[in-house]
């Protein structure tokens, strides 16, 4: 845990205000022995204007919206690792899990101990991945079906059929229809 040692240490010297965790993805490669491909630091309980004056902007690619339990502030580079700063109003590791979407991001480390809600052998080759909360239904399926090919795993098939029908019920914003002008000569 040296590492997420480092990365906790090296963001509270930026923002000592607010506690601060590592949480999701970088926390369960760790402990997989895999290389994780950035970490993920949340402030809890934090303000989101505070944070991005503290910390650099953003480089990372953005198409997608990135946090569900929380917002992207900014990010700094610790011994050559990414590591991705963000504020949440949870004020508990436990309140940031009841947030979570899928069960293979529920890990998190606040310095001392490592706390998570779904043991390690769940998250293997062949697995289950399961949908813990819905926030959008149309991001938590991108980002499971992410997940799920990243760790190998596979979908349970009710969370699946679950997402669909509430992605098709979920009304569709009216398309307006764009004429073309025609140019003049």
């Amino acid at each position: 845990m040296e590492r997420l040692d480092n990365i906790l240490e090296e963001c509270r010297s930026v923002c000592d205000r607010w506690p601060c965790l590592v949480v999701g993805g970088g926390v369960r490669d760790l402990l997989l022995n895999a290389e994780p491909q950035d970490y993920d630091v949340f402030f809890l309980g934090s303000s989101s204007e505070e944070l991005r004056d503290l910390f650099r902007p953003v480089s990372v690619d953005m198409r997608q919206p990135y946090r569900r339990s929380g917002n992207l502030c900014g990010e700094i580079i610790v011994d050559g690792d990414l590591v991705q700063v963000c504020q949440t109003d949870a004020i508990t590791l436990d309140d940031m899990f009841d947030r979570t979407d899928w069960n293979a991001s529920l890990f998190g480390y606040d310095g001392t101990r490592v706390e998570h809600r779904v043991e390690l052998d769940h998250v293997r080759p062949g697995q289950r991945l399961r949908l813990m909360n819905i926030s959008n239904p149309i991001n938590t399926l991108g980002r499971g079906f992410r997940l799920a090919e990243r760790l190998s795993m596979v979908f349970h098939v009710q969370d699946v059929l679950r997402l669909c029908r509430m992605i098709t019920d979920s009304p569709r914003p009216e398309r307006v229809r764009v004429r073309p002008r025609r140019a003049r000569i």
